[in-house]
C-alpha cells in the first residue's frame, strides 16, 4: 500500500487531465484493457456484441459489412464472423436490440476503396431497429474520424481500428499470414494498431458521447438504454482496475464565431511538458506543429529525456506523400541539432521471414528483404505516468480540424504506473522482437534507450530463439490454408522459417514546402476562403474586404502565367498545344456536335459531373455563339432531368440518403419562388445534381424552378462564353493584346456574377 504524498514528504503535481481543458470528462472505469492489434480487438468486440441486448452504437471513419471479426482462434458458437451477417443475426434473435451506425460522409477521393451503399448493409427493407447515417455536418474537407463502439452502455471500445477491410493482423505480423487477406483473397501488408476497452462509468460517458455525435449529425435525439448484466469481453484480462479515464476530444468549429474543442492538442502539449525520461509514440502520421514545438521545448529543458517515435516507412499514395510525407520531413528536420538528434529517434517496424506468394512479395517486399509493417496506431505514453490511445493522429488535422475521440489514463497509484509501463513494454517488445521482461530490464539499465534495446534484440537474435513461426497452428488449419493459398507456404523448411521483427531508422530527407496541397490536406483549423487566397498569392495577412480583389489578382496571374508558359514551350509541348487546338477544331466541324454536347449535359448531371466543367468544355469546343446556346440549353436540360428524378423519388427517401445535407437545403428552399432558386444558383450550397433533385422533391412548380435556374445561370454562361473563346485564342496566339482581353473578360465575369447576386439579395430582402 502506498503512503499518501503528505506522509512521504512528496509534493503532488497538478493533475494533467482536467475536465474542460485537457479532457471532456474524467470518469471511473471498473476495468480497462489495451488490445494490441486487430485480432485481439475483433475477437473481444465480437464477444461483447454477442452479449448485447438493448443497443449497439458504432461511430466510425469507415465501416465495411464484409469485415471478418476474427480473433486468434476459430470460435465454436455458431454465430457468423462477418460483421454485416453478425449484426443481422443478432437482430433476428434479440427483439429489443437497436443498432445505430454513424459514418463519415466521405470525400470522393475515398469512394473507390469503400462500400458504395453503407445504408444498404441490412438490405433495402431494413428493420426499424436499425439506422445507418452519414455524418456530413462538418467543415469542408474535414472528416468524422473517431472510432467508438458502445454495447448496452456497459462496455465501450475506443482507439484507432476501424471496422473495415485490411485491418486484421496478429501481434506476430508474419510476412506471410494466409488469414491476412481481404474478401477477394488478396493478401496485404502486416498492420499494427491499438484499441482500448473500458466499462463502468467510462462506458456510460462514451455512450453519451455517441448520442451527442448522433444528434449533432442527424438532428435526432436518442435516449439512454440501460441494460443489466456484464458485457466485458470473455478472455480479456484488464490492465487497469478502478482507474480514472479521461475522454479527450477534437471538435472543429462549424462557425467562425464558435471555438474549436482542442482537448487532444492540449493534452498532448501538457503530457510532453511533464516528461522526465521517455516519451513513446506510435502514430500513422507525424506532422503536428503543436507537438513538434512541445517536444523541442521539453528536450531542450530536460537533457535526460529521450523520445521514440514509431511510424510507417511508406506513405500511402501520391496525395498522402505530398501532404503527410512532406509534413513528416518538416517535423523531423526541426530536431537536426546534434544534441537533439541523439535523443529523439524516428523509427519504422519491419518483419523478415518466410517467403510466400510471388505477386505479394513483388508488391510489398523491399530491396533489403524485409516487409514494412504499416503503423495505424495512435498511442502516446509518457514515462509510466500517462497513457493515451484513440483515433487522433499526431498531425495538424487531428488537433483541431477532424472529429476525434481518445481515452487517457493518468497513473495515480503504483499499480497504475506499473500498468502504464507494462503496456509500453509490450508494445516495444512486439516491435523489437523480444520479451516484455527484457524490455523492462533494458529500460532500467540506465543506458541510452536505443542502445539498451538494441543490445537486448541482438542477444535474442544470437540465441536463435524464435520470435514467431510462419506455420499454421493445427494440421486441419494448415491443410485448409495450403489449399486456399497454393504456393504461399512452400515446403516444411519454409513453413518453419524463423520470423524476425525489428525496427530501423527513418531516412530524413531535406524538407520541402508543401504549399496549398499541404494547407488543404493537413490544416490545423478550418481553411477560410480568405486564408486560401492569401496562401495562393503569397500574402500572410489580409483584410476581408480584399477577398475578391485577391481572388481576381490570383485569377489574372494564373491566366498570364499559362499564356507566357505556352509562348515559351519547347517543341514537344508545342506539338501538344497544336494537337489540342486541332481537337477543338475537329469537334467544331462535326455534324453531331450539338446532340453529343446536349447528351453529355444530361448524362453528366445524372452522375453528378461538375456542371461548370461541362460549360467550359462546350464553350471552348464550339465557340462563343454556338457554345453559349448549347451550354444554356444543355444546362436547362440537365437541371430538368435531375429535377424530374427528385420529383419521382420524393422527399423522404432523399432525406434518408442525404441526411443533414437535405435538411440544410430544405431550409434554403423554405421561401420557394423564382428568386430563391436563382440565389441558390449564384451561391450553391451543394452540388448541382443534389440541389435539382431536392427542389424537385420539395414540390416547387417546374416553371418557377426553370425560370429561377435561367436567371441564375444564363448571365454567367454568357460571360463564360466570351472568356472561353478568348482562352482558345490565347492558347493558340498568346499576344499581349489577347492576354489583356482575357484579363478584362475575367473582371467582367466576376462583376456580372457579383452584381446579379447583389441585386437578387436586395430584391429578396424586399
Amino acid at each position: 500500500m502506498n503512503k499518501p504524498a503528505a506522509e512521504t514528504g512528496q509534493t503532488t503535481a497538478p493533475a494533467l487531465l482536467v475536465e474542460g481543458d485537457t479532457c471532456w470528462r474524467l470518469v471511473h472505469a471498473e476495468r480497462a484493457a489495451v488490445l494490441i492489434d486487430a485480432a485481439d480487438f475483433f475477437g473481444a468486440l465480437r464477444s461483447s456484441l454477442l452479449a448485447a441486448e438493448r443497443s449497439i452504437f458504432i461511430l466510425g471513419w469507415e465501416l465495411n459489412s464484409r469485415t471478418s471479426l476474427r480473433g486468434e482462434s476459430q470460435p465454436a458458437d455458431g454465430a457468423p464472423l462477418e460483421l454485416g451477417k453478425l449484426l443481422k443475426w443478432l437482430l433476428r434473435r434479440k427483439r429489443n436490440l437497436e443498432i445505430r451506425i454513424l459514418l463519415w460522409d466521405h470525400s470522393v477521393f475515398y469512394a473507390v476503396n469503400r462500400e458504395l451503399f453503407p445504408r444498404r448493409i441490412f438490405g433495402w427493407r431494413k428493420s426499424r431497429r436499425v439506422d445507418v447515417e452519414l455524418d456530413s455536418h462538418l467543415p469542408l474537407a474535414a472528416s468524422h474520424h473517431e472510432k467508438v463502439i458502445v454495447v448496452d452502455d456497459k462496455v465501450a471500445y475506443c482507439g484507432g481500428i476501424d471496422l473495415t477491410l485490411r485491418r486484421w493482423d496478429t501481434r506476430e505480423h508474419r510476412p506471410v499470414e494466409p488469414r491476412r487477406c481481404d474478401p477477394k483473397n488478396k493478401p496485404y501488408v502486416p498492420v499494427h494498431d491499438v484499441q482500448m476497452v473500458v466499462d463502468g462509468e467510462a462506458a456510460e460517458a462514451l455512450a453519451q458521447r455517441a448520442r451527442e455525435r448522433w444528434q449533432h449529425a442527424t438532428g435526432n435525439a436518442v435516449g439512454a438504454m440501460p441494460a443489466r448484466g456484464d458485457r466485458w469481453p470473455s478472455g480479456v484480462e484488464p490492465d487497469f482496475e478502478h482507474v480514472r479515464v479521461g475522454i479527450i476530444r477534437t471538435l472543429p468549429a462549424l462557425d467562425q464565431h464558435d471555438a474549436d474543442v482542442r482537448e487532444v492538442e492540449r493534452s498532448t502539449v501538457a503530457a510532453i511538458g511533464r516528461a522526465e525520461k521517455l516519451i513513446y509514440i506510435e502514430n500513422q502520421y507525424i506532422t503536428s506543429k503543436a507537438a513538434a514545438e512541445a517536444l523541442l521545448t521539453r528536450l531542450r529543458a530536460n537533457r535526460a529525456l529521450e523520445v521514440i517515435i514509431l511510424t510507417s516507412r511508406e506513405q500511402g499514395g501520391w496525395l498522402e506523400a505530398g501532404v503527410m510525407g512532406v509534413g513528416r520531413q518538416q517535423f523531423m528536420a526541426l530536431f537536426d541539432e546534434p544534441h537533439l538528434r541523439r535523443r529523439i529517434h524516428f523509427l519504422y517496424p519491419f518483419a523478415r521471414g518466410a517467403p510466400g506468394d510471388d505477386e505479394y512479395e513483388a508488391a510489398n517486399k523491399t530491396e533489403d528483404g524485409t516487409f514494412s509493417i504499416k503503423v495505424h496506431a495512435k498511442v502516446l505514453i509518457v514515462d509510466d505516468t500517462f497513457l493515451r490511445i484513440g483515433s487522433s493522429n499526431l498531425n495538424n488535422r487531428s488537433m483541431g480540424f477532424d472529429t476525434e475521440c481518445d481515452l487517457g489514463v493518468e497513473a495515480s497509484t503504483a499499480e497504475h504506473r506499473d500498468a502504464v509501463g507494462g503496456v509500453r513494454n509490450r508494445l516495444i517488445a512486439e516491435h523489437w522482437g523480444v520479451a516484455p521482461a527484457a524490455v523492462e530490464t533494458a529500460l532500467a539499465a540506465g543506458q541510452p534507450v536505443l542502445e539498451a534495446l538494441g543490445a537486448v534484440a541482438e542477444t535474442r537474435s544470437a540465441s536463435g530463439a524464435d520470435v514467431g513461426t510462419g506455420r499454421a497452428t493445427g494440421a486441419e488449419a494448415q491443410r485448409r490454408w495450403r489449399t486456399r493459398f497454393a504456393g504461399a507456404l512452400r515446403g516444411a523448411k519454409r513453413e518453419r522459417a524463423v520470423i524476425r521483427r525489428g525496427v530501423a531508422p527513418l531516412v530524413r530527407e531535406d524538407p520541402v514546402e508543401g504549399g496549398v496541397v499541404q494547407l488543404l490536406g493537413d490544416p490545423e483549423r478550418i481553411v477560410t476562403a480568405e486564408r486560401f487566397v492569401q496562401e495562393v498569392v503569397g500574402l500572410q495577412r489580409g483584410r476581408p474586404r480584399l477577398k475578391w480583389g485577391l481572388t481576381l489578382a490570383a485569377a489574372v496571374a494564373l491566366v498570364l502565367g499559362v499564356a507566357l508558359l505556352v509562348n515559351y514551350l519547347p517543341s514537344e509541348a508545342a506539338g501538344f498545344t497544336e494537337r489540342v487546338s486541332a481537337g477543338i477544331v475537329a469537334l467544331r466541324a462535326s455534324p453531331w456536335r450539338v446532340p453529343l454536347v446536349l447528351a453529355a449535359f444530361v448524362l453528366g448531371s445524372v452522375v453528378s459531373f461538375p456542371i461548370l466543367v461541362l460549360i467550359g468544355a462546350t464553350v471552348v469546343a464550339l465557340g462563343p455563339v454556338l457554345g453559349f446556346i448549347c451550354a444554356a440549353v444543355g444546362s436547362m436540360l440537365a437541371a430538368s432531368a435531375t429535377f424530374a428524378i427528385g420529383r419521382a423519388i420524393g422527399r423522404r427517401p432523399l432525406r434518408r440518403w442525404l441526411g443533414r445535407r437535405a435538411q440544410l437545403l430544405e431550409r434554403q428552399l423554405e421561401g420557394r419562388g423564382i428568386v430563391t432558386v436563382a440565389l441558390i444558383r449564384k451561391v450553391p450550397i451543394a452540388p448541382f445534381t443534389i440541389i435539382n433533385m431536392l427542389i424537385g422533391a420539395s414540390g416547387l412548380p417546374f416553371r418557377e424552378f426553370i425560370a429561377g435556374t435561367a436567371i441564375g445561370m444564363l448571365p454567367g454562361i454568357a460571360v463564360f462564353a466570351l472568356v472561353g473563346d478568348l482562352a482558345v485564342e490565347v492558347w493558340q496566339n498568346p499576344t499581349p493584346l489577347n492576354i489583356t482581353l482575357i484579363g478584362a473578360a475575367v473582371v467582367l465575369w466576376i462583376g456580372v456574377v457579383l452584381g446579379l447576386q447583389r441585386l437578387m439579395n436586395r430584391y429578396a430582402k424586399r
